[in-house]
């Protein structure tokens, strides 16, 4: 028996999707005691996971901040009897708002259309007015771009940002780290250090630009991210 596969039964997963030999499992972590109990094989893989995707060592306490911590829901990403990404989910009722957490994926999964895919699965049959995460790449930018109608912060600076869309970035990081500026949603000192070994790059050289000035990029590193708020 596949171990993955019977532990990943034994959370409770639920498969969304099957094909080429890739599988989307849903599970609900909506704090469930017996989860936590059982999560730390799931950790482990989670972390290795994140490492791979950032290439950069990244520890089970930050795996754990992006991916299990304060979500209600995880996408996985399971190809070869292996986790290859994960996304995990806040599901703000009150709000109307999905909130995207930890969007990791491995080498071997980037741009190939999953994390498309992953979204609109999860989004199938729910109905959101926004979904907001925060970033250092304007690789998830541009990804974020194929399935909103707009996301702001625009970075063509040509649609400003809407006062409902400011207040609703500030409650959004209201006792979250950094320091959030509502004219232009950068977050300073968001991470305590760079995700990345050097901050990817999207093919939209103005997008690329867009965060080099913004986050004020420098060697290809920095600590500060945007907070993006996307209509659906």
């Amino acid at each position: 028996m596949d171990s993955l596969a019977s532990k990943l039964r034994a959370l409770n997963s639920k498969i969304l999707s099957e094909r080429n030999g890739i599988q989307i499992h849903l599970l609900s972590l909506m704090r469930d005691e017996s989860f936590v109990l059982r999560r730390q094989f799931l950790l482990e893989l989670l972390t290795k996971v994140a490492s791979d995707g950032f290439g950069l060592p990244v520890s089970e306490e930050e795996a754990a901040s992006h991916s299990l911590i304060g979500q209600d829901y995880l996408l996985l990403i399971v190809k070869e009897k292996e986790i290859k990404g994960f996304v995990g989910l806040r599901d703000y009722n009150d709000l109307n708002l999905l909130y995207l957490s930890g969007v990791v994926f491995q080498p071997s999964c980037q741009g190939t259309g999953i994390a498309g895919l992953l979204f609109n699965l999860f989004l199938n049959g729910r109905h959101y007015d926004y979904i907001a995460f925060t970033t250092q790449s304007p690789r998830m930018c541009a990804l974020a771009l194929k399935f909103v109608r707009v996301l702001y912060p625009d970075f063509t600076g040509i649609t400003p940002i809407p006062e409902e869309i400011v207040e609703l970035g500030k409650e959004l990081r209201a006792g979250r780290s950094g320091q959030f500026d509502p004219d232009n949603f950068v977050v300073r000192e968001l991470y305590d250090r760079c995700l990345y070994p050097s901050i990817p790059e999207s093919h939209n050289s103005g997008l690329n630009k867009f965060f080099k000035t913004a986050l004020k990029i420098r060697g290809g590193k920095t600590k500060n991210g945007f907070l993006f708020i996307g209509r659906l």
